[in-house]
């Protein structure tokens, strides 16, 4: 939950409701973003760094934490509206208030990606195609809907779905008013019982980190922490599609002025999508740190 300010009211207020958790305790912000080529910005950082799922990251902080949220958007990908705490923000860009419990907040944007994977045994058709955003990724506009049906190869059939679609044995899904981005996953079978079920895995994609002036940019990929310093392209290798947070920490004399690339800004956390189209560069983020 985040606790209304009055001071905020240009910000976009957000209202508390139900119980507030203990004096002084922890509390956790989840923050999921609704676009591969968007981003949230997040300040204050939090004093742990934040842990990301393929769809969101969350953030520890102590109870009564004023945070500020910021939606990065793009002229393909405009920023639609919150959800969850920030609801009563609606579609301004920023979301201001006070931590006082466990709080989740949704930022949607106008352009979001179906991801999907099959293992040995068959693969998955989509209705309708829309346009790839890489290999088994489709674009999608803001609330349409898909209907993806799972097709088994001779001598196998479905075992079973899951991510987005719930687990079963069937071979259609349908996944309405799409609001985030999705992962969905089916496994076959051999007919025979034969032979072990192959999992699909999803796969994963470059990304760049740089660093100009005096400072770091760090986070976890994978469960696996980096760290980018000055003068270094930082190669991590999250799963396409996936939510990966940023933090940029100034060095001692320097202070953090702003993002550049997929993320912008001047707040010193960011959380971005990474996918980049067939076509396009690789995504890169650029932190650049000024003299204090």
């Amino acid at each position: 939950m985040l606790r209304s300010l009055a001071a905020t009211a240009l910000l976009g207020l957000v209202l508390a409701a139900g119980a507030s958790a203990s004096s002084k305790s922890l509390v956790y912000l989840t923050v999921q973003v609704g676009s591969f080529d968007s981003a949230v910005t997040v300040d204050p950082p939090s004093p742990q760094p934040p842990v990301c799922s393929a769809t969101d990251c969350q953030f520890a902080y102590e109870q009564g934490t004023a945070v500020t949220l910021k939606a990065v958007a793009t002229n393909l990908s405009p920023f639609i509206k919150w959800s969850g705490a920030c609801s009563s923000s609606g579609s301004s860009p920023v979301c201001y208030g006070r931590l006082i419990g466990n709080t989740r907040v949704g930022a949607s944007f106008s352009r979001l990606t179906v991801h999907y994977s099959a293992g040995k045994g068959g693969h998955i058709a989509r209705d309708p195609q829309r346009g790839s955003c890489g290999d088994g990724c489709d674009v999608f506009g803001y609330h349409e809907s898909v209907v993806l049906r799972a097709i088994p190869d001779p001598g196998y059939h479905v075992d079973r779905w899951s991510g987005a679609c719930e687990d079963g044995a069937w071979r259609r899904c349908t996944i309405s008013n799409l609001a985030w981005n999705v992962s969905v996953f089916v496994s076959f079978a051999r007919n025979d019982g034969l032979g072990q079920t192959s999992s699909p895995v999803g796969s994963g994609s470059l990304a760049k980190v740089s660093v100009s002036g005096r400072g770091t940019v760090s986070g976890q990929v994978a469960a696996e922490g980096f760290r980018c310093v000055t003068g270094f392209f930082c190669k991590i290798y999250p799963n396409k599609g996936s939510a990966v947070a940023v933090t940029a920490t100034a060095a001692n004399g320097w202070k953090f002025d702003h993002w550049t690339g997929r993320c912008s800004g001047s707040s010193s956390v960011c959380i971005f999508m990474n996918q980049p189209w067939p076509s396009s560069p690789v995504p890169t983020v650029q932190a650049a740190f000024v003299p204090a």
